[in-house]
């Protein structure tokens, strides 16, 4: 483990690999770079963007979901509490007005 340490921290000084570029096989590294490039580090790493990347999804969708439903509520309560004054092409305005009351 030591030897391959040695070996791939001269590969990454001489310039010949980028840290990102590599993955050490093998899990028992005292280099804690080279410990983050270590297949089973990199494996759940991605393993967990992966099921960030769906919960994000999931919570866009939702809360669009939520949104729509609020419009639905929303255009209910207009329907339903406007006054029966408001007719014509200011009855936006007035309805606002009146909900501002």
């Amino acid at each position: 483990n030591h030897a391959l340490d040695q070996f791939l921290k001269d590969v990454l000084e001489c310039g010949s690999l980028r840290l990102e570029e590599l993955v050490r096989l093998g899990s028992r590294s005292k280099n804690k770079e080279l410990a983050s490039r270590s297949l089973l580090t990199l494996r759940k790493q991605e393993r967990f963007n992966s099921l960030e990347s769906n919960s994000n999804s999931r919570l866009k969708t939702e809360s669009k979901n939520i949104a729509d439903r609020c419009r639905v509520l929303l255009s209910v309560v207009k329907v339903r509490c406007m006054p029966l004054n408001a007719k014509g092409p200011d009855a936006v305005n007035e309805f606002l007005d009146w909900v501002k009351k």
